[in-house]
């Protein structure tokens, strides 16, 4: 699989499709030469990440579509995440030949990495979703959604949450899920069961934090609402 990034105008004249196959190749121009997968892309189009191969092999691969560049983050990782900026990548990482990983990050602006994180994640298929200058950050664990700041050195957790209000023990998460430009609101799935980042029956839920309270609402449910 090809990862692509598509441009297009926004004038009135009819102007066709910048299409660009980003992985390709690296900056090296070797071809990267492996399977390629979760692609996400900053607010302004300039950069994209997505996931070089799979399983312990798998990397991030950051291009910068500006300086028509692609490299890979030092470490495997994978289920890239980007901040609306462009600058920090969150992703997964094996930590050992274990189930756990660990929830990382690196900002390309500064050059800093950190470790979020750390879980017993088997199986993980989530890709870490962040705010738009990537001080906030949400991930889902297939068994809870979690919440996190960057305040200071490091990152803290910014509200553990339960899938939904009165959610029952056990409720399952998905893998897909988004974080406003604010880090304020989230949109997640979740259901009351079924395996990890699989919940039967999958409804999305709003979970909002403003003036110092929280409130969850079910936004759509299975066989409606």
């Amino acid at each position: 699989m090809v990862a692509y990034a598509l441009a297009t105008s926004s004038g009135a004249q009819e102007v066709p499709p910048d299409v660009e196959p980003i992985s390709l190749r690296g900056s090296s121009g070797a071809p990267l030469g492996r399977p390629s997968s979760a692609p996400a892309i900053s607010d302004d189009g300039s950069i994209a990440v997505f996931q070089v191969g799979r399983g312990a092999d798998a990397q991030v691969a950051v291009r910068d579509r500006v300086a028509g560049e692609t490299t890979l983050l030092t470490r495997p990782g994978s289920a890239p995440g980007l901040s609306g900026d462009g600058c920090v990548v969150a992703y997964t990482a094996p930590i050992d030949t274990s189930d756990r990983v660990a929830l990382r990050t690196v900002d390309r602006c500064t050059n800093e990495a950190s470790v979020v994180d750390r879980f017993e994640a088997p199986g993980v298929r989530a890709a870490p979703a962040l705010s738009r200058t990537g001080t906030f950050l949400v991930w889902s664990t297939g068994d809870e959604i979690v919440r996190y700041a960057l305040r200071g050195d490091g990152w803290e957790p910014a509200g553990r949450f339960d899938v939904v209000t009165g959610a029952e023990p056990g409720s399952v998460t998905g893998p897909h899920l988004d974080i406003s430009s604010d880090g304020r609101t989230v949109v997640y799935e979740a259901g009351p069961s079924g395996s990890r980042y699989e919940p039967d029956p999958v409804n999305i839920y709003r979970w909002e934090r403003r003036n110092g309270s929280t409130r969850v609402d079910l936004v759509s449910g299975a066989g409606g609402v």
